[in-house]
């Protein structure tokens, strides 16, 4: 609440529901699934996004296969992303050297331009031959950790590209009709 000149914050707590930690944990095997983050390269996806998936993956909340896509206006390599993801593990420390091996060749990245919808084809591209190298199964999720002004022109361009629709599904070796 802000009034005039003076704040005040106020400050609230959850209630400790005293559930154990097991049992927040997804029954079964998810399944396979392309997480893909629009704006990537900032500071959420760092501090936030990243450590929670490594914390899913290091507790089997993953599914098998399972990609992360990060997509922002920065120019990064794959594992110039990898790295830069590496390093905010390190910083919310909880990075384990063994199990980020694997983690990390989960991780891509495709530099976009916002508004531009031939960035948005080549992203489309790049999803399905991941898609298809991977077996993830079309399945996507999409991450906007961009500023709110940037939502409807963002959300307009990936269904422009054909990323907001069903498709038909190709697993590995065989097509869905």
């Amino acid at each position: 609440m802000i009034s005039g000149n003076s704040s005040t914050i106020v400050g609230t707590t959850a209630p400790d529901l005293e559930i154990p930690f097991e049992s927040c944990l997804i029954e079964g095997n998810p399944d396979p699934c392309m997480i893909v983050i629009v704006g990537a390269s900032g500071d959420l996806t760092a501090r936030k996004i990243v450590p929670a998936l490594f914390n899913l993956y290091l507790n089997d909340g993953l599914s098998d296969p399972f990609l992360v896509v990060g997509c922002a206006r920065t120019k990064l390599s794959d594992q110039e992303f990898r790295d830069k993801m590496k390093n905010a593990l390190k910083t919310a420390n909880i990075l384990d050297d063994q199990k980020w091996q694997d983690f990390s060749k989960s991780l891509y990245y495709q530099a976009i331009d916002y508004g531009e919808l031939p960035s948005f084809k080549a992203l489309a591209d790049s999803l399905r031959k991941l898609d298809k190298k991977h077996g993830t199964c079309w399945n996507r999720v999409f991450y906007l950790a961009i500023p709110p002004s940037l939502y409807k022109s963002t959300a307009q361009m990936l269904g422009k590209a054909g990323l907001s629709t069903e498709t038909k599904r190709e697993i590995v070796g065989q097509g869905l009709s």
